[in-house]
């Protein structure tokens, strides 16, 4: 009965720290990739890794020369990310998964993990149906020279993407017919605790609490509520302005 208790008492307290490990975890993929990407561009003359989207039977996809290649959920193990242009730089295809993501996709008469959980931020050299729109306020970024306001240190880059979002390489919220007012094209994950982690054009990873439960429904969603625009308001103000 002592030892009943006891394994009660501590069974929160450990289910806490493996979660902060996980997160842990996927902070240190980030870093990770955004130490790559920074790497590509100064190979490269400090072109951005390219992020070229086509529409294929209603699924968008990710052509070779990207980073990673073709779509998340039709995963094609192991080249999607084996022959994606920052893989000479990673050689760990574990890195482009978040260890805390549990979803899977049906391959091989089973259920196996997706390999990738993490997207591009849009603004970020994306071409073809993957783009920033002109009649925004925010501006395309091919290489590292372009990078203005507001600075590398708040311009995101990679973002831990919801499971059921996730397609291409690239992360996007779509542009309403209203100037400057978006809808939820993908969303990010809150399997963190309600939260999602997050890196930078300078290279440091974060951890960002949402205000509301980022559950995905369609793609072109408009925010539940005042709270779910106010975390696509600070997600937003952190894409580079013209």
């Amino acid at each position: 009965a002592i030892i009943a208790v006891l394994a009660a008492l501590l069974m929160p307290a450990l289910g806490r720290a493996k979660a902060r490990s996980l997160s842990t975890g996927c902070l240190n993929h980030l870093r990770q990739l955004g130490l790559a990407w920074t790497m590509y561009s100064d190979d490269n003359q400090g072109v951005f890794p390219h992020n070229q989207v086509t529409v294929d039977n209603g699924l968008y996809w990710n052509l070779p020369g990207s980073w990673v290649l073709g779509n998340a959920q039709r995963p094609r193990l192991p080249r999607d990310l084996t022959e994606g242009s920052l893989f000479r730089y990673v050689q760990n295809t574990g890195v482009y998964r978040c260890p805390a993501d549990r979803s899977t996709y049906p391959a091989f008469g089973s259920r196996q993990p997706k390999p990738r959980t993490y997207s591009l931020n849009v603004p970020f050299n994306s071409f073809g149906a993957a783009s920033v729109s002109s009649a925004s306020r925010f501006r395309a970024i091919r290489k590292a020279t372009d990078i203005g306001r507001p600075g590398a240190a708040n311009i995101l880059t990679f973002i831990d993407n919801n499971e059921l979002a996730i397609d291409s390489g690239e992360f996007s919220l779509s542009l309403t017919g209203t100037p400057n007012v978006f809808n939820w094209e993908h969303k990010p994950t809150d399997r963190h605790d309600g939260g999602a982690n997050l890196a930078y054009a300078d290279g440091h990873a974060e951890y960002r609490r949402w205000l509301w439960p980022k559950t995905w429904v369609r793609f072109n969603e408009p925010a539940t509520n005042a709270l779910d625009q106010a975390d696509m308001d600070w997600l937003l103000d952190r894409w580079p302005l013209k």
